[in-house]
């Protein structure tokens, strides 16, 4: 099944070398109702490791079959930076549950964490549409935003439809790792309808820095969860349609979707062989999972005068980022 051999490509070298290969499974967290289901699929990481003092600049992964051909496929490797700042974090967002994604859905999205100090995303495209696309791309470009907002995406062509999400989510965060490793402080894993809420603190920053001066320190950190269940959209018209918060929540006290979410030091958690991780305090910061209910049993009905609606969320319609992208879809 994962029989490869490896080659590595060096700078200045015209001949390649056989590296050292192996695979490693990217997870183990325990989220199956089966365990059949937990060994019929998972991701790997693919390793070719070489003991040369030179620079690589390329692999490959070769199967038997593959021997003596010409087109075999090379994966660039790129010299990561080593200067980390602080205050950088990322969110990478998986492609969207449901298809077509409704376009107040993300821009509510970034508006919303914009607001609490998360300036970068990285998006696992497969569904936006490529307009909205372009425009957010533009915004980053013209530095529209003067908090440094970015946003970039990665194609998300994964070719199994079948598969549970949580596998799907594993290997995306396995890419986002990697893809910021040595780049940015901090990074977190969400769903389009997945919200970090803060308590007390005005932005994801100066919470882990109150958590660092506290000697609080941890590889990775684990967010508490409260899932809901709100209402199908009606109007579909940005400008005017209810932001997801505000569609009847329900507190849904079922919980079966409970994936964890972290917050990770990409430096950290791949270069140690054990991964320390804390959970955070849930009376600073939560994670809010929204979801389509079509048979709720047991509920609480969440209204203004409970804290279950995110802080900050009566701005998101004031944002930058959301006076800008519904003025354009409005035309």
């Amino acid at each position: 099944m994962l029989n490869f051999e490896c080659i590595i490509y060096f700078e200045h070298e015209t001949k390649s070398f056989v590296g050292n290969y192996k695979y490693v499974a990217i997870s183990s967290t325990s989220y199956f109702s089966n365990e059949e289901e937990k060994t019929e699929y998972n991701g790997y990481y693919l390793i070719c490791t070489y003991t040369a003092d030179k620079v690589p600049i390329g692999v490959s992964f070769i199967t038997e079959s593959d021997k003596g051909t010409i087109n075999i496929p090379i994966l660039s490797v790129a010299t990561q930076p080593q200067h980390l700042n602080d205050s950088s974090i990322t969110v990478c967002v998986i492609p969207p549950l449901l298809k077509p994604m409704h376009e107040i859905d993300l821009i509510t999205f970034l508006s919303f964490h914009e607001l609490i100090g998360i300036n970068n995303f990285l998006v696992y495209d497969f569904g936006i549409a490529n307009v909205l696309n372009s425009r957010l791309k533009e915004l980053s470009k013209n530095n529209f935003l003067q908090s440094k907002f970015t946003y970039s995406t990665v194609p998300w062509n994964f070719p199994f439809n079948t598969i549970n999400i949580n596998v799907i989510k594993d290997i995306i965060e396995a890419d986002c790792l990697h893809r910021t490793y040595n780049k940015i402080m901090y990074i977190a894993v969400l769903s389009w309808q997945e919200y970090i809420v803060l308590n007390y603190h005005n932005s994801v920053i100066n919470l882990l820095a109150d958590y660092k001066s506290s000697k609080l320190l941890a590889d990775r950190y684990k967010l508490n969860t409260l899932p809901f269940c709100t209402e199908e959209l009606v109007n579909t018209h940005s400008a005017n349609s209810t932001l997801i918060m505000h569609r009847k929540p329900r507190f849904d006290r079922d919980i079966t979707d409970n994936y964890p979410i972290f917050i990770s030091k990409p430096y950290d958690v791949l270069s140690k062989s054990n991964i320390y991780t804390q959970r955070m305090a849930k009376g600073l910061i939560l994670a809010h999972r929204y979801k389509i209910c079509n048979d709720i049993k047991e509920i609480q009905e969440v209204t203004n005068s409970n804290t279950f609606i995110p802080r900050f969320s009566e701005n998101i319609t004031n944002s930058r980022i959301f006076l800008r992208l519904t003025a354009n879809s409005s035309h």
